[in-house]
């Protein structure tokens, strides 16, 4: 009966297939692995068994463990018959072989006896030819010693059986072909094929939405001309350039008003100065009058209140007028003296610290009506990430627990704008725009060296909820073939397997496997498109396998 050992799925998986006994079976079932490993195998003379002119079954091994991959193969082990174990070795880290130097073979039977074979170097880069003898039949335990920075990692390669003659050995039942992918360790040296074993790990569930930043209306200022007039330079100072940074406050320029401008001003302030002063003696006698009503209780409590009110407006009323009136009488007499240094002109300053983003055209000494914005500024310190949510999946607004963003394409970049320590939820809209039919969600964020642009669309994943310890894969590790998602297994040292997948949450290059892998299990996650192309070459690749 046909029987391989289980897979045993771990990072140190040894998987030693077929190394029990049996019944023979016909040599046209052994397995056709391609290797050319020297010697012709097993010989009785001229009425020997017709299969030993056949070539003789391989037994793999396969262990993936303290940064190295070994895959090794031997023939049906005779005792006291050198045999020998073609072992491949590789480096987990880059998939690259073991080009020099030597490993240690180390044999223990059943006793605990031991003993060591040295094989100095490769017969190539990544394969070791040691030709090895067992003294005696029965269970031998083999380990290789392995140099890595400057230490020696041990690996085991699990139990191999030892036969006691050349008639057991025909007893053996050869190892079940694997089904696969065949894709031999040359051809993943020559495409390094990086493999590592299915884990778990805790992923967010996140909604990827996209999104712009803006900036809040209070961190953008407006420098205006609050009269006409002609623009000047500040006294002792130059105007601001694009891209300068002000302070709060900080004086930017001057409006130099005609005379004619100025004196009227002055008359319409003194006009309004002497209907304010009218008011305010109108507001006067009706408090005194009401107040002595009130006294006989001919009016009442809000009635007198009423009154006090609308004296107190009047006035802070003529305490204004006043005082435009003394703004405008200053400047008056600066411009009919014309001393340099006389208040002949109205300063412009920053309503905010921030940097100049817009620069008007205006030429110095150029005529501007009132109101005209001279210049524009925004303080980017902090912006807002609006992103904008499908209307579909609104159900989700509530649970949203944190944010990142990304520039389309550049996922590799994404940066934390919503978190327990950064940014916050400004607001979420409470209305549907009706053209895109979506809502908007508004994240304060710190930006810190100006990374992020004013009006820079960005992809927002919203973070949701949290998965703790589920079977996941590195994003790279998954093809989309057919309309199938599918990942690439190494079952062993040379065959692959296509398995596809169902997928569940992305999350920071890693992707949630909901069916189809096992933790433990060894997956491609770089250069799987070569494993694809030997599948679909039918494992015709180039590249001979000769060692």
């Amino acid at each position: 009966m046909l029987h391989r050992k289980t897979l045993f799925r771990s990072f140190a998986i040894v998987v030693a297939l077929a190394l029990s006994q049996a019944a023979c079976k016909p040599p046209e079932n052994a397995v056709a692995h391609g290797h050319s490993h020297g010697h012709g195998g097993h010989s009785h003379g001229a009425d020997a068994h017709a299969e030993d002119e056949d070539e003789h079954p391989a037994f793999p091994i396969t262990v993936w463990t303290n940064g190295f991959e070994v895959f090794a193969e031997h023939e049906a082990i005779e005792a006291g018959k050198a045999v020998e174990l073609v072992t491949h070795v590789t480096r987990l880290s880059d998939g690259q072989p073991k080009a020099t130097g030597s490993i240690k073979f180390v044999i223990t039977d059943a006793s605990g006896a031991s003993f060591e074979h040295v094989q100095s170097k490769p017969s190539q880069p990544g394969v070791y030819l040691p030709k090895i003898n067992f003294a005696k039949a029965g269970e031998w335990q083999v380990a290789l010693r392995i140099p890595k920075d400057g230490k020696s990692v041990e690996v085991s390669l699990g139990k191999v059986t030892v036969y006691p003659d050349h008639d057991a050995i025909h007893k053996v039942e050869v190892p079940e072909k694997l089904d696969g992918i065949a894709f031999l360790k040359e051809q993943q040296w020559n495409h390094p094929t990086l493999v590592r074993p299915v884990g778990r790990r805790d992923l967010r569930q996140s909604l990827s939405v996209p999104g712009e930043i803006h900036l809040a209306a209070e961190r953008r200022g407006a420098i205006t001309t609050p009269i006409a007039g002609r623009i000047l330079a500040p006294i002792g100072g130059s105007r601001p350039r694009l891209g300068q940074q002000l302070s709060a406050g900080e004086i930017v320029g001057r409006i130099q008003p005609v005379f004619s401008e100025i004196s009227s001003r002055l008359v319409e302030a003194r006009a309004a100065v002497n209907r304010a002063a009218i008011e305010l003696e109108d507001a006067r006698k009706t408090f005194g009058r009401i107040e002595s009503l009130a006294k006989v209780e001919a009016k009442s409590a809000r009635d007198l209140q009423a009154a006090e009110k609308e004296l107190r407006l009047a006035e802070s009323a003529h305490v204004s007028a006043q005082s435009l009136e003394r703004a405008y009488a200053s400047a008056n007499a600066g411009l009919l003296t014309g001393k340099e240094d006389a208040p002949m002109a109205v300063t412009l300053s920053a309503p905010i610290a921030g940097v100049v983003s817009e620069l008007l055209p205006f030429a110095t000494g150029e005529f501007v009506q009132e109101g005209t914005v001279i210049a524009r500024t925004l303080d980017p310190r902090e912006v807002q990430v609006h992103a904008f949510v499908p209307e579909s999946q609104s159900v989700h607004l509530a649970s949203v627990s944190g944010a990142n963003v990304s520039r389309p394409g550049r996922a590799d970049e994404s940066l934390t704008v919503f978190n327990e320590q950064v940014g916050r939820i400004a607001v979420i809209a409470t209305e549907v725009e009706p053209r895109s039919r979506s809502i908007a969600v508004h994240i304060d964020t710190p930006n810190p060296d100006n990374r992020y642009r004013i009006g820079q669309r960005l992809t927002v994943d919203l973070h949701l909820r949290e998965l703790n310890d589920i079977i996941a894969v590195p994003d790279q590790a998954v093809i989309e073939e057919e309309g199938l998602t599918t990942v690439y297994v190494q079952v062993a040292g040379e065959t692959f397997e296509k398995r596809i997948v169902r997928l569940g949450v992305r999350d920071g290059g890693w992707t949630q496997v909901v069916s189809g892998l096992e933790p433990g299990e060894m997956i491609v996650v770089d250069n799987a498109y070569a494993i694809r192309l030997a599948a679909v070459a039918g494992g015709d690749v180039p590249h001979g396998h000769h060692h």
